[in-house]
């Protein structure tokens, strides 16, 4: 995010609004170079704070099955056809519980549901996964760091979603 910020001589801070995010500006003058220099105090997440948040999640400490949410796979099976098996989890009436749901995708690849599993069935689907080749995957990962409530989403093992609490987000 950039901000544009006019400040006159008579004050020394201002503050910037966003719908998120309130910054603090505060005006000091360089004796040296004979010019303003505007300080802000930087919003919660930073560049280089998003990286050390992708390194660490990217770990099998905490992409495991205990923080994943939900996965997708789609599969070119040996019949020509393209499958999708999803694993998530669902609401029922005593809670989240695993489910699976194998899809066939028709030829706008709309997904029609062939079977339903309860748990995370990997058995009867095995054969999808050995005869056929994965055209691309997504998996979304949920955690909790340093009391930060952390979700993540990777297509084909790259980031494309990370959010740390409250909706903020670095990708």
């Amino acid at each position: 995010m950039i901000f544009f910020i006019y400040q006159s001589a008579q004050r020394n801070e201002i503050e910037a609004k966003t719908a998120t995010d309130s910054l603090l500006v505060e005006e000091s003058s360089s004796k040296d170079l004979g010019e303003k220099n505007i300080d802000l105090i930087s919003p919660p997440h930073t560049d280089d704070e998003c990286e050390k948040f992708i390194k660490t999640l990217s770990t099998s400490e905490y992409e495991n099955i205990q923080n994943r949410r939900w996965s997708n796979v789609h599969i070119k099976y040996i019949d020509g056809e393209t499958y999708r098996i999803r694993y998530f989890y669902d609401d029922g009436p005593n809670g989240e519980y695993q489910k699976t749901i194998l899809y066939k995708e028709d030829e706008t690849e709309f997904p029609h549901i062939v079977k339903v599993f309860k748990g995370f069935e990997q058995t009867e689907l095995k054969d999808y996964f050995d005869r056929g080749d994965i055209i691309w995957q997504e998996q979304a990962y949920e955690t909790s760091i340093r009391g930060k409530s952390i979700y993540w989403r990777k297509i084909n093992d790259e980031f494309v979603d990370l959010n740390i609490d409250e909706g903020l987000s670095c990708l």
